[in-house]
């Protein structure tokens, strides 16, 4: 009778050292456990996301048992075979989604495993988007601030334009959470338009490019420039030129 249990410990032992899969393999229940799913005989196909037509919804449950924990878990993609699905439906190229981990977060603030699981939700629900890689993080207080979506633009003093006063509040919110950075500043209304002339005076500034600035106001010159073409903002790291550290 020690012996059953004894094999069990040493399993359980091998999964410290080992993949998960390892253990699965050795599990004795393992197998039994999952055959052991007593599923209706009531055909009502369903097509699973591992392109799978399994005979009702119970099956694709059986199937995650043997799966298992390590491995990407199967999800019912819709009703019906799959052989069935409506070639015009506008959402049939995320019909079929690669199983890889690899999370986005989205603005519904639901983790996906992968960009293909949210373009699927984004064609099905267009408001959702990706927010950032990774899994949602727990939402903080700066998240929890409602935004309308009315443009009414301004600039900032980092030389980029927020769609509205609020959104540039929520930039502000996430600099003081980080702890880095300086506030934001609304600089006008309105878009954010590239300064074009500057005094000729040398009060030189070093940018977080690495290059020399003559003075602030061709460093923002650069900034502005670089945001408006969808490249990083350009700050001041300090006064004076750049060192070679720097560049």
């Amino acid at each position: 009778m020690l012996i059953l249990p004894t094999l069990l410990v040493l399993c359980e032992l091998l999964t410290v050292t080992t993949a998960h899969n390892i253990f699965q393999r050795c599990n004795p229940f393992l197998k039994f456990r999952c055959n052991s799913i007593m599923c209706p005989q009531v055909y009502n196909p369903v097509c699973g996301s591992d392109r799978v037509t399994y005979d009702n919804e119970c099956y694709i449950s059986i199937a995650n048992c043997r799966r298992g924990d390590s491995r990407e878990q199967i999800k019912k993609v819709f009703d019906g075979k799959c052989s069935d699905r409506p070639v015009d439906n506008k959402c049939k190229e995320f019909q079929f989604c690669i199983e890889i981990y690899d999370p986005v977060c989205g603005s519904d603030n639901k983790t996906y495993s992968n960009a293909c699981y949210l373009s699927r939700a984004n064609c099905q629900t267009p408001t959702i988007s990706q927010v950032y890689k990774g899994e949602c993080r727990k939402p903080t207080r700066c998240d929890r601030i409602a935004c309308t979506k009315d443009y009414r633009p301004v600039c900032g003093s980092d030389g980029t334009t927020y769609s509205n006063p609020c959104t540039l509040s929520v930039a502000n919110c996430r600099i003081t959470e980080s702890g880095s950075g300086s506030p934001i500043t609304e600089a006008y209304a309105g878009e954010c338009r590239c300064p074009e002339i500057c005094i000729q005076v040398y009060d030189p500034i070093c940018g977080s490019d690495g290059n020399t600035y003559s003075n602030s106001c061709f460093l923002a010159i650069s900034n502005c420039r670089s945001r408006s073409e969808g490249g990083p903002a350009i700050t001041e790291a300090y006064k004076g030129q750049c060192s070679a550290a720097l560049m």
